[in-house]
């Protein structure tokens, strides 16, 4: 009797180890299916939080959100408030400092109240550099709401100055500033596509400015890539860029020099008379 008791004992444990293994090997497994699925997304979610949201609540993220986690560099934060303000620009509205600044007023392309619409088959978060450089310019120019980064965005489509890879085409920005009831003049310094091989004179830029005017600034280059800034203010020591990509750029104070052998176009933009 002892011996038989003692077998169901031993078969009761070992049931029992059986079981507490399988316990514990199921989250590996899960760990291993949710690696071969989602990549480095489940990987980053074991120990960043952002990513754990975001792979706890995937299935409400679209594909074209999803993809800047997996193709763009340091895009975590884009995806990971794409919930809380998906719609944002539904309500969206600008502030009265916006509205009445002296200067162009400082926007970003990864302020929410636009970031997340659409510009072409990208996000103004991404591409949106020069619709929210035009929309500096109607604020300051016009002190009225509008013109936003999507409404520019959406008539750069329909006018197809759209570029393949994303954002608007420098060749469109006189067009389509026309196009929303703004004049631009335009200087071309783009010697591929035969532009001007001469150095831009900053007296040209700080006249467009001192002028009352909106100077915009299509750059190409180490420093700002492919992009569009404003500039802010022109003084004796240098001049005040708004850089919609970068806080940091907007709030330095930039030797001339380093910024001239990056410039391709000058736009003098103004009120439409």
């Amino acid at each position: 009797m002892g011996g038989y008791l003692k077998d169901i004992i031993i078969g009761i444990v070992s049931v029992a180890v059986v079981v507490v293994t399988l316990i514990l090997l199921l989250p590996v497994e899960r760990n291993q299916q949710l690696r071969e699925k989602y990549g480095k997304l489940a990987i980053n979610a074991e120990t960043d939080e952002r990513a754990k949201f975001i792979l706890d609540n995937v299935s409400e993220y679209p594909d074209d959100v999803l993809r800047y986690y997996y193709n763009i560099t340091d895009n975590t934060d884009f995806v990971y408030n794409y919930l809380e303000h998906r719609n944002d620009y539904a309500s969206m509205s600008f502030t009265d400092d916006e509205l009445n600044s002296p200067y162009p007023p400082k926007l970003y392309m990864s302020d929410f109240r636009w970031a997340y619409q659409n510009i072409g088959d990208y996000y103004i978060y991404h591409k949106g550099c020069a619709a929210v450089a035009i929309t500096m310019a109607n604020l300051y120019l016009n002190h009225n709401g509008d013109i936003d980064p999507y409404k520019v965005a959406f008539a750069a489509e329909n006018i197809g100055v759209l570029a393949g890879s994303g954002g608007i085409t420098t060749a469109g920005v006189k067009e389509l500033c026309e196009e929303l009831g703004l004049n631009a003049v335009e200087y071309n310094y783009d010697t591929d596509i035969g532009g001007s091989d001469e150095t831009v004179d900053y007296e040209l830029i700080r006249s467009i400015t001192e002028n009352g005017h909106v100077c915009l600034l299509g750059m190409f280059g180490e420093r700002f890539g492919a992009h569009a800034v404003v500039v802010r203010e022109c003084t004796d020591e240098g001049i005040y860029i708004n850089d919609p990509g970068s806080v940091d750029n907007t709030e330095l104070l930039w030797n001339y020099s380093d910024v001239e052998p990056e410039i391709i176009y000058v736009w003098d933009i103004s009120k439409s008379e």
